[in-house]
């Protein structure tokens, strides 16, 4: 389900070849592979690849930042349950179950994931992650922990701590893994992040940790080229065993429509034996007339021809309100040479509650902070999500539920919209906030709900919006004092 992919499951992947192909991360293997399954919830890897790497072609990436909510928010979002439809008996049953909870100031502070006993109709714990903020109210560490069936305990299972510059950009990951025999976390694994003047990533190396020689190997090198403030082209490179050379293996490359969404990512291996780029997978987009995304075609290589063909089509359909109501997988049937129905997943909807009156998870992805391009538009309050599958009509699969509490004064304050000037507006290239404070965080909106810009501020620091098109957009502005919304016109 690709609503479902938090944060934490986007923040780190390695090679498992030569050519550079990317698997489940092994730094989310030691994590946990229970972890793994919960936060992919059925992604393809292909498709977890693509929104992984979209990523970082946001301008200004400061994706670790908490996205806390107003006091006059109403519900927050205690948890889901997740239940499989028994053919046998005709009947909905409990598998899995994530809580969430939240600190004095809105923040996410924990997540616990639960199992399905049906033996003794008990949930069970599986996983659970506790969070802690620096001063700026920045992720600080992620701590992981698994459910001990033997002691029955949790047990410390790995540890994330981030790094920062001046502007907020996240800079490094370290990981921690807990070793076998001593039952300590120990250093495995280190991501760290470069920026350009104008807030772009531009390069991230992945190390490890070599016990024996004490130091760090840098195991692959992903390089970013930008035109006109969009990214066009990721170079991959990866450690040759042999020669413990990095060497480039595998190339991404986008291209923009005039509105500057992307319609079409390709990705392809570098192949020594015959000095040629091959393409490996490419994913078409296609988008309405409120630039929400309404098509993605993958298609990917036929290692007998070296040609891409197609593979799967994603469809989604949206309600009055702009909420995404309805997701259509269909795969492509090589001996008809037609698009075969495969899944369905429909969502509803309590329309009495819009997104600004209910409390997420700071990263929970219907808020829609993760991908450039948007694949769950959430405008209004999420109550179920029910998968099908096709076999000559729809079977029930399995469904989610979201269950809400009130509130209770949790968040934050809505800050006085009249104290707060964008100038100039209109904007040309970029502009300012008439504010002094040290700790601000910017959103950038278009009038979808697609978030495109995430950057924390210290005061009136300039804010560049030069790869933006013509149109009307919101900022959402959060301070220590509060938040508010306000709009731009760019010209």
């Amino acid at each position: 389900m690709k609503k479902k992919v938090l944060l934490t499951a986007l923040i780190a992947w390695l090679t498992s070849s030569a050519f550079g192909q990317i698997t489940v991360p092994k730094s989310n293997e030691t994590f946990g592979t229970s972890k793994v399954e919960q936060q992919l919830k059925g992604l393809e890897q292909n498709d977890y690849l693509q929104k992984l790497t979209l990523l970082f072609q946001r301008k200004g990436v400061s994706f670790l930042s908490p996205g806390l909510k107003s006091s006059s928010s109403k519900q927050k979002l205690d948890s889901t349950v997740n239940r499989s439809w028994d053919k046998n008996n005709t009947r909905w049953v409990e598998s899995s179950k994530d809580e969430y909870t939240y600190d004095a100031n809105g923040r996410w502070a924990k997540s616990t994931s639960y199992d399905w006993n049906a033996t003794t109709k008990q949930w069970v714990g599986n996983n659970k992650d506790e969070y802690t903020y620096d001063a700026n109210g920045r992720w600080a560490t992620d701590i992981n922990y698994v459910w001990s069936t033997a002691t029955s305990e949790w047990v410390a299972n790995s540890k994330i701590e981030f790094t920062y510059n001046t502007q907020g950009y996240n800079t490094q990951l370290l990981f921690y893994n807990r070793d076998a025999i001593t039952g300590q976390l120990i250093t495995d694994m280190k991501y760290e992040f470069t920026y350009d003047a104008n807030g772009n990533c531009t390069q991230y190396l992945i190390s490890d940790w070599k016990a024996i020689t004490s130091e760090w190997v840098v195991s692959m090198k992903y390089e970013f080229t930008y035109e006109a403030g969009k990214c066009t082209q990721i170079l991959v490179s990866s450690r040759n065993e042999d020669t413990n050379q990095l060497v480039v293996s595998m190339k991404y490359e986008f291209t923009y429509d005039a509105n500057g969404k992307i319609t079409v990512a390709l990705n392809s291996m570098w192949f020594d034996e015959s000095s040629m780029w091959f393409p490996y997978m490419k994913h078409e987009y296609s988008y309405d007339t409120n630039s929400r995304l309404t098509t993605e075609i993958l298609s990917s290589m036929n290692f007998m021809t070296f040609q891409l063909v197609p593979n799967s089509k994603d469809e989604y359909t949206y309600d009055a309100n702009g909420n995404n109501s309805q997701y259509l997988v269909s795969k492509w049937n090589i001996a008809t040479s037609e698009w075969d129905l495969y899944s369905k997943e429909t969502s509803t909807y309590d329309l009495s509650y819009k997104l600004s009156d209910l409390f997420f998870p700071s990263s929970f992805p219907m808020m829609n902070l993760l991908y450039v391009i948007p694949t769950a538009n959430v405008n209004n309050k999420l109550l179920e999500e029910q998968d099908y599958l096709w076999n000559n009509g729809w079977d029930d699969s399995s469904k989610t539920t979201y269950y809400y509490s009130e509130l209770n004064g949790s968040g934050i304050n809505e800050l006085n919209a009249d104290e707060l000037i964008i100038y100039p507006n209109p904007v040309s290239d970029g502009f300012r906030l008439n504010t002094s404070e040290k700790n601000v965080q910017v959103s950038i909106y278009d009038l979808s709900g697609s978030t495109l810009l995430t950057k924390q501020l210290s005061g009136n620091e300039y804010i560049d919006v030069s790869n933006l098109s013509k149109g009307i957009y919101m900022v959402r502005v959060t301070t220590e004092k509060g938040l508010t919304t306000k709009k731009f016109v760019k010209k």
